[in-house]
């Protein structure tokens, strides 16, 4: 496995850090966006918005790397004000794609606007744009642009529907203030960092 990523794009096109290990932290949980709305007459109505995924990553000790370091201040400058970027908890598996075509119940094609970095053998997310219908198959065979999974797919999926590797996350916004490197003593250094994964198509 190839170590986690980081990608953003200040302008001047994307910038992709890899980090110095592998995680030992690495939590990834759903949760509907509560919106209040204020309407006529002062009621306030609460609304379920987008599911977005809560994730927290860590390492908790790695060597003084300069370049890692250095790289992870500038992306930190973006980050805080709200920048989006993307994480990979993989580097080699950044599958992220939709379908052309309508997939069907229990029927085991599919058929994507680029079938790029997807392997035999491993699993990717399929799930609607609007959240719902979340599932993963497991690929057994590709003739671009369309692939055949092992199974039939468990649910409908319409066209746009993400088709995606299921630990990359290319849509995401930091969710703490404080900076996600902190020294330690003995030339140690230590990695927590927060942030949301929004899996609508349109970035945040």
């Amino acid at each position: 496995m190839a170590a986690p990523s980081l990608i953003y794009d200040p302008g001047g096109g994307p910038i992709t850090i890899v980090f110095p290990l592998e995680l030992d932290s690495y939590d990834a949980r759903s949760v509907p966006s509560i919106v209040q709305i204020e309407q006529p007459a002062g009621v306030i109505a609460t609304h379920q918005g987008a599911v977005h995924d809560e994730i927290v990553i860590g390492i908790s000790a790695f060597n003084q790397d300069d370049a890692f370091l250095d790289a992870m201040v500038a992306f930190w400058s973006w980050a805080q004000t709200g920048g989006g970027f993307g994480f990979a908890f993989d580097s080699d598996k950044v599958v992220d794609t939709t379908l052309t075509v309508k997939h069907d119940q229990n029927k085991v094609g599919y058929t994507l606007a680029s079938t790029a970095g997807i392997i035999v053998g491993e699993f990717y997310l399929v799930e609607d744009v609007n959240q719902a219908n979340q599932e993963e198959v497991k690929v057994a065979s590709i003739s671009p642009p369309s692939l055949n999974a092992e199974d039939p797919g468990l649910h409908e999926h319409l066209i746009g529907s993400i088709f995606r590797d299921p630990d990359y996350h290319p849509r995401c916004v930091a969710s703490q203030d404080d900076e996600p490197i902190v020294e330690l003593p003995g030339a140690l250094w230590k990695l927590l960092f927060a942030f949301r994964s929004f899996r609508e198509i349109t970035t945040p």
